[in-house]
């Protein structure tokens, strides 16, 4: 019998702490396994993120839904272009994954095998990881995502069986990432190592997340952008003037997610607003009409002062009418 296929739209339940904690050891183990210098090529990105990027110190325990959700599965932006004498690094990947017990799996709710995501049973929880690139010049102009097989050494076909899916603004993942060391646990009682982890920083993350917003059904896109800008020191306008200040903050890919998110959050009754209310509105909240407007207030609330902040940043930036 193959894989359970998994909803395209998970619900908050969906999310437990065991998933949680299979994702982040099968982080941890793949990152230290990689090792050297093939470690900088791979950047956290998705649904770890928030909590990777905002350690519990930043937290206020007082706030409402300070806890989050966690994720189900781990995706990574890797390098696609790297030097022909470099190859090896695919082959290294590859043989990584299968080590440690990962396999090629289908697409959930997709036909056939893939090449950029690999699973494995970590106890009762299905871990995968989620292999991702830089969309090239084609993908960015039609705005959407495609498959891209890694480059593989053409004499051995070593790390022929790895892929990756482009998506835009993976480079801004791979360009200044933050790290985050942390003591994890490794797979198969391999005991507790300290491992520094690449995790895409905020500009790269609000980025990613509203391409991903705009692009797919998943209401968690939503809800892991409004609780990482709600809850960054000082709040959304903080956060909004410190990605102005990222490098890369001037890049096409940053100036179309930011017009996105506008259009997803413009009213309290646009799509975004009401995708984080559905998500956000989880088991032992009471679910009325009266808080589920509230929660849209929240999201579209949120993202304007993000954005106005942004804009204030820079007078000159054509972004917002």
């Amino acid at each position: 019998m193959g894989e359970r296929r998994q909803p395209l739209n998970p619900a908050r339940h969906e999310y437990t702490p065991d998933a949680l904690q299979a994702c982040v050891s099968a982080l941890g183990t793949l990152v230290k396994a990689i090792g050297g210098q093939h470690e900088t090529r791979l950047v956290v990105i998705g649904g770890l993120v928030p909590r990777l990027l905002l350690d519990d110190t930043r937290l206020d325990p007082a706030l409402e839904q300070s806890d989050h959700p966690g994720t189900n599965d781990v995706d990574l932006c890797i390098e696609l272009d790297v030097p022909r004498d470099s190859d090896s690094f695919y082959q290294h990947l590859q043989q990584v994954l299968e080590e440690h017990g990962f396999m090629g799996a289908p697409v959930p709710n997709g036909d056939g095998q893939s090449v950029w995501r690999w699973i494995r049973k970590v106890g009762s929880v299905t871990v995968a990881i989620e292999l991702l690139t830089n969309a090239d010049s084609v993908t960015t102009e039609l705005g959407g995502t495609t498959f891209g097989r890694l480059a593989s050494n053409e004499a051995t076909r070593a790390g022929d069986e790895i892929g990756a899916l482009r998506i835009r603004g993976a480079h801004l993942a791979l360009a200044n990432p933050e790290i985050r060391t942390l003591d994890i646990d490794l797979l198969d009682g391999r005991g507790m190592a300290r491992v520094d982890i690449r995790v895409a920083n905020l500009l790269a993350f609000v980025t990613l997340k509203s391409f991903a917003v705009k692009g797919r059904t998943r209401d968690k896109d939503t809800f892991d952008l409004i609780w990482v800008l709600t809850y960054w020191p000082e709040g959304p306008a903080a956060a909004g003037a410190y990605v102005r200040q990222c490098p890369g903050a001037d890049h096409v890919d940053v100036h179309d997610a930011m017009q996105l998110l506008d259009e997803e959050f413009s009213t309290p009754a646009h799509n975004g607003c009401v995708r984080y209310a559905d998500f956000s509105m989880g088991p032992g909240i009471e679910r009325t009409m009266e808080a589920h407007t509230l929660r849209c207030r929240e999201a579209h609330a949120t993202i304007q002062e993000f954005l106005a902040s942004w804009k204030a940043s820079d007078p000159q930036l054509p972004l917002l009418p």
